[in-house]
This record gives C-alpha cells, sequence and structure tokens, in this order.
C-alpha cells in the first residue's frame, strides 16, 4: 500500500476509430478516400468469409465513376469473367434503380432477396459449370 499519487497521465484523443455518422460525403476528396478504404475493407471481410466458412462469395462493388471491382471465389468466377456474365451485370446496372431515392441504399432480408438474384445471376439460357 503505498500512498505516492499516480503518475498517469489521462488518455490523449486522438484521430483514431471514431463512430462516423453515416450519410452521403458532399466533399469529393473526402467521398473517394472513405470509397477506397471500405472498398479495400470489404474485400478484405469477403476473402476472409470464404476462408473462414468455405463459401462461396462474389463481391461487385461499381464506384460512382462506373468502375467495377470485382472479388470472386473460384466457382462463381465465371460470372465476372465470362461475356454471359459480363453482359449481365452491365444490363443490370444499366436498368432503373426500383423504390430508391437519390442513389441510397436498399436494405432487403436475404431470404426474400436471393430468389431474385439467383434468377438474375443464372437464367435459364445461361449456364456455368
Amino acid at each position: 500500500d503505498s500512498d505516492e499519487e499516480s503518475t498517469e497521465t489521462p488518455r490523449k484523443r486522438n484521430s483514431g476509430r471514431r463512430k462516423i455518422k453515416i450519410e452521403y460525403i458532399e466533399d469529393k476528396n473526402r467521398r473517394h478516400i472513405t470509397f477506397s478504404k471500405r472498398k479495400a475493407g470489404i474485400m478484405k471481410k469477403a476473402y476472409e468469409l470464404s476462408t473462414l466458412t468455405g463459401t462461396q462469395v462474389l463481391l461487385l462493388v461499381v464506384s460512382e465513376t462506373g468502375l467495377v471491382y470485382t472479388f470472386t471465389t473460384v466457382k462463381l468466377q465465371p460470372i465476372v469473367t465470362k461475356p454471359e456474365g459480363k453482359s449481365l451485370i452491365q444490363a443490370c446496372l444499366n436498368a432503373p434503380d426500383p423504390g430508391m431515392e437519390s442513389g441510397g441504399a436498399m436494405m432487403v432480408s436475404s431470404h426474400l432477396w436471393l430468389p431474385r438474384v439467383v434468377s438474375c445471376i443464372y437464367p435459364i439460357s445461361v449456364r456455368f459449370e
């Protein structure tokens, strides 16, 4: 038991992890930096998900300039490499956004969304094997 006062200084706040408000970033430079960092993060998470659980993963990220970035596991790779898959992706990107205002995201239950995605990705006339 010592009567010495603690020499610890209170923690200094720095610009490390902070909670940010999820809203559209108006500043183009900040938006680009955020896009790049978050794209890398979600690509890493897709890789980790497939590695840890043995699942097949297809991730498409389209920038505001129209560049398409992809992560796929081996079985899903033809969707982004074969002409049929590329044209399907292009058709989806060119389609109007139903029920979406001002470019916002719409969250859909995966149970309701999955059959629509599967039928979109695997039309009857196109089979990847």
